[in-house]
């Protein structure tokens, strides 16, 4: 047994000594050169002119319109207003009838510098305060409905003007009234 462990002894030194462990030369240098990277210029940002949060029309409905599907229609007339309608379709596969919910459809339309930036509206009271040119016009909508109303602005607001030679947005913001029969 003494013998065996004398040679596995003899075999591991041999391996130490052949693998460079007990070596006494320098470590070879590398001779890679050492690569840096080229100082990178500071761009200093260039102000840009505030975009508008959005650009295409506003149509916000109530939770509970779900059902009804709603388009908004705009034309440009020649007396500066703008001629703004909403559809709806209350149209169901079923032929269902039944009560009625009166529907309050507040347009508005406003020219990008005449709001802040960001300015996206999702409430009347929003569109309000404002101060660009808003109407409500109310509907009653029956199941298996479709009907189209509108109104023209700023013409037939209370407030606010419009100037459609200048960039401009408009939409609409949907939402339930009580139900009739």
């Amino acid at each position: 047994m003494r013998k065996l462990t004398a040679i596995l002894l003899l075999i591991v030194a041999c391996a130490v000594a052949v693998s460079g462990c007990t070596s006494n030369s320098e470590p070879i240098a590398d001779t890679q050169p050492v690569i840096t990277a080229p100082p990178t210029e500071v761009q200093t940002p260039v102000p840009t002119e505030e975009v508008p949060a959005v650009t295409e029309p506003i149509v916000v409905k109530d939770d509970e319109l779900n059902s009804v599907k709603v388009t908004l229609d705009a034309g440009e007339k020649p007396d500066n207003n703008l001629a703004l309608a909403v559809n709806y379709d209350y149209s169901n596969p079923f032929g269902a009838t039944g009560e009625g919910m009166n529907i309050l459809a507040t347009f508005f339309a406003y020219n990008y510098e005449d709001v802040p930036a960001g300015f996206n509206p999702k409430t009347k009271a929003e569109v309000e305060a404002a101060g660009i040119p808003f109407r409500t016009v109310g509907e009653t909508l029956y199941p298996n409905n479709i009907k189209k109303t509108g109104t023209e602005l700023p013409a037939e607001s209370t407030q606010g003007s419009l100037n459609l030679a200048k960039p401009y947005n408009y939409g609409v913001i949907i939402t339930k009234g009580d139900t009739r029969n």
